[in-house]
């Protein structure tokens, strides 16, 4: 490699390379989500459009996270081996529970959850929760939040680890969430990378 296209490749501004890295994981991505095109640049406007159904008509409190940057990524989609992963947390008894959105939701929120029988709901260590947080805190950013003045009462906090990329169908399974009595706090990370984030550096 001569002198010339060496010092050009160090001219290449940071942008071109954060690009050329994330299309890069394209293929890789496919393979994990079984998404043919994940999209994992979105304006947050597209984000939230997606999201809506969680928060526009109902009255609890709700952070939506996104990945920082393309480390982010990265570390996002090798933690998360499924989607959508989804915890709940009794806030009295500090008990979680995972669910998964392709059994029936409904059936388990409105015979379980609500009527306060936990005996069919598959419980796992809290530390599964305490990384899932960890994350979020290392590695994302706030892009939507909605406060409610009564929040911090209930006793359900629902945490989401999700993607745009899984489509309305998934989506829809998973809104059954918002049925939920007593829900106290909705957690959302969206794995993908605001475009703005990686305009601005």
């Amino acid at each position: 490699m001569t002198k010339k296209i060496v010092y050009k490749l160090l001219r290449t501004s940071k942008l071109t390379w954060m690009f050329l890295i994330i299309f890069s994981c394209q293929p890789i991505i496919k393979v994990i989500t079984g998404v043919k095109n994940p999209t994992i640049l979105l304006d947050n406007s597209e984000r939230l459009k997606y999201y809506s159904p969680f928060f526009e008509t109902h009255s609890y409190p709700i952070k939506i996270y996104a990945l920082k940057d393309t480390t982010a990524l990265k570390n996002g989609f090798s933690t998360f081996k499924s989607y959508p992963q989804i915890y709940l947390n009794h806030r009295k008894t500090n008990t979680t529970y995972f669910l998964n959105c392709y059994d029936d939701l409904e059936l388990y929120i409105k015979e379980d959850i609500n009527e306060k029988k936990y005996e069919n709901l598959y419980q796992v260590a809290n530390d599964s929760l305490t990384n899932l947080k960890d994350f979020i805190e290392e590695y994302s950013t706030i892009v939507y939040q909605k406060e409610h003045l009564n929040s911090n009462s209930n006793v359900w906090d629902v945490f989401i680890v999700s993607g745009t990329f899984l489509g309305n169908k998934i989506r829809r399974k998973s809104l059954p969430l918002t049925q939920i009595e007593d829900l106290n706090y909705m957690y959302i990370l969206d794995l993908s990378i605001n475009k703005n984030e990686i305009i601005q550096k």
